[in-house]
């Protein structure tokens, strides 16, 4: 039931990325958790209602989106936004199990959405998190469809699948490095 705080509320965001997109900067936000996914694509839609050129003109992003409401997946696609992913979040690891997964519970089989984005007809980038991961595109796009890592024997607490999600297709994988991180 953990909720983490926003930084940034919609009173603040939604005139601002309104203000950006009006001068022609393209809106990239950072949201991980459902809660600040739901804002920011409340602020794009907030910003697309009060000026219609920006559903045509604009790219927004949001970056991570690591926990997305299924009723926001179809969202993506209605305001044009493009969910910048670190596909090497996407497995079994310190990062996932251990350190998020107690605080999300059942939410947890919603973690690292991905996949169903992309079947909502979302678009999908990838994005790198660099510094804080290396850049592997190789091992992104495996994680990305396999939604696994191979740790070897010494840990099998690692092994296996992420979560019950399913992973994006080969072609889709090579969509999401390709035309959608051009097209973002």
């Amino acid at each position: 039931g953990a909720r983490g705080d926003l930084f940034i509320t919609d009173k603040v965001l939604d005139p601002v990325l309104l203000e950006f997109d009006r001068l022609g900067f393209q809106p990239h936000v950072h949201a991980i958790g459902d809660r600040a996914v739901h804002v920011a694509l409340n602020a794009f839609q907030y910003a697309q209602a009060h000026d219609r050129r920006l559903a045509r003109a604009s790219r927004p992003t949001i970056a991570h989106a690591e926990l997305v409401d299924p009723r926001d997946y179809p969202r993506f696609k209605q305001f044009n936004v493009t969910a910048s992913m670190g596909l090497q979040w996407a497995k079994p690891a310190p990062d996932s199990t251990e350190a998020v997964k107690p605080y999300l519970g059942s939410r947890f089989n919603l973690y690292e959405p991905e996949e169903p984005i992309t079947a909502a007809g979302g678009n999908i980038s990838m994005g790198s998190d660099c510094c804080l991961d290396p850049f592997l595109p190789w091992f992104d796009l495996e994680v990305s469809i396999l939604r696994e890592a191979d740790w070897g024997p010494e840990v099998p607490e690692f092994a296996g699948k992420l979560n019950s999600l399913p992973g994006l297709s080969l072609a889709q994988a090579i969509r999401v490095v390709t035309v959608n991180g051009a097209y973002q």
